[in-house]
């Protein structure tokens, strides 16, 4: 019921994934520089516009109908800002999560919200390098995930600031992402 009706569009983006740094530790080296920031815990939420197929949502492997039941509708309702930014750069889709009433971490939410942690070009096929993200989201009001912080890759700093408290909820942190400052 919450997966709402996929339509089909002939764009095809990269699948994002996030996965266990545990796995793959040794894809940074040590005082790389990275950005940090909050694993929200909900479901994969992705807009845009392309030329073929004009506004698209999308879950992590489908495109989505507009509705007011799903997550990714409701999310784009409450953030019009996030229609205005697509519509305004065309190729450029926002990566992120939609969260609060999706899964058990509610976020002190009883709606859904979205929050961007990667943008996608179309037209370089590649994801902006983090800076550029930031400041992409920054100047056009687009929410990011929580920022913990710019620092230097160290796996055992990282594996502390996975746990305590949310830094937009009462609740506990799902844990937290990492991303290199260039891509």
């Amino acid at each position: 019921a919450m997966g709402g009706d996929n339509v089909k569009a002939s764009l095809q983006l990269p699948k994002y994934d996030i996965d266990t740094l545990r796995k793959y530790k040794t894809l940074f080296t040590l005082g790389e520089p990275i950005i940090c920031s909050e694993k929200l815990h909900g479901c994969f939420g992705r807009y845009g516009v392309s030329k073929t197929d004009g506004f698209l949502i999308g879950s992590r492997t489908n495109w989505k109908a507009e509705s007011k039941k799903s997550p990714w509708s409701i999310a784009l309702e409450n953030q019009p800002e996030i229609r205005v930014f697509c519509e305004k750069n065309p190729g450029l889709f926002l990566y992120g999560e939609v969260y609060g009433a999706v899964q058990d971490f509610k976020y002190d939410l009883n709606t859904c919200r979205f929050a961007c942690f990667d943008i996608f070009s179309t037209i370089d096929g590649r994801f902006l390098d983090a800076p550029d993200w930031l400041n992409m989201c920054t100047n056009n009001g687009i929410t990011t995930v929580p920022i913990i912080g710019r620092q230097a890759f160290n796996f055992e700093d990282l594996e502390g600031l996975s746990n305590g408290k949310s830094l937009i909820a009462t609740h506990c942190r799902e844990g937290v992402v990492i991303k290199p400052i260039k891509e």
